[in-house]
Formats: structure tokens, C-alpha cells, sequence
């Protein structure tokens, strides 16, 4: 029997005996993966968002450990913004030289053009006398 005349469950069902995985077991567990995230309180939805932000909870561990070390809640978390805006400086920088090289090649490709020429004037048909 050729593939197009197989329908798709049979398909599936040689797909799943080809791989070893079984979908009901699959389901399953996707099932309690769901099940989970619909019974979970709202504070518990924002602590599982607020881990999925790695920038988030690098910042958390930074201002915890320097208000363990004795800053206060203000100086910590001033530094911990020195730090965000540090880490954006190489971008900044790397779009800074990209813009200028653009105005470089830009300029250099309209000078080489040149100014176009003013037009001819247009021929009259008959000199006036």
C-alpha cells in the first residue's frame, strides 16, 4: 500500500511504533502540565513568569547580595541600573560606527553622481523678428 492511500492514523500509529514514543503517554503529561497551570493560584502564574525573565532574576540576585552586604535598598538598586545600562554600551557603540560608516559610503556614493546638469532650453519653432 502506498503512502497516499494510508490514511493518517495509520500513518501515525507506524510513526509512533517507528520512534518508540506512545501519544496517550504524551498526552498525558501534557495534560498535567495544563492541568497544572489552570489550578494555579494567580501569585504562583506571576512567580513562574517572573523566573522565565532571566534579566529579571539576575537583577533580583544582584540587589539581594548587595543589600546582604550591607547597601541600602536606594544604592543597591541605583547600581543595579549602572549595571543594566552598562550592559547595553557595546550595542550602542556598534550602532554608533554602523551609522557613521553608512554616512560615509552615502556621501561618497552622491558625490560621485554629481549635480545633474540644468536642461537645454526648449527649441522655438520660428525666430521672432
Amino acid at each position: 500500500m502506498s503512502m497516499a492511500q494510508k490514511t493518517w492514523q495509520e500513518q501515525m500509529a507506524e510513526n509512533e511504533s517507528a520512534d518508540g514514543s506512545d501519544l496517550a503517554e504524551e498526552s498525558e503529561r501534557i495534560g498535567e502540565a495544563e492541568e497544572k497551570v489552570y489550578v494555579a493560584s494567580y501569585a504562583k502564574l506571576m512567580w513562574w513568569r517572573f523566573l522565565r525573565h532571566k534579566a529579571a532574576v539576575v537583577s533580583a540576585v544582584i540587589i539581594s547580595l548587595l543589600q546582604s552586604l550591607g547597601t541600602s535598598a536606594g544604592d543597591a538598586t541605583a547600581a543595579d541600573l549602572v549595571w543594566r545600562a552598562a550592559s547595553y554600551v557595546p550595542q550602542i557603540i556598534i550602532g554608533i560606527i554602523a551609522l557613521i560608516t553608512w554616512f560615509k559610503k552615502a556621501n561618497e556614493a552622491f558625490a560621485s553622481v554629481g549635480p545633474e546638469s540644468p536642461a537645454a532650453p526648449p527649441a522655438t519653432g520660428a525666430a521672432s523678428s
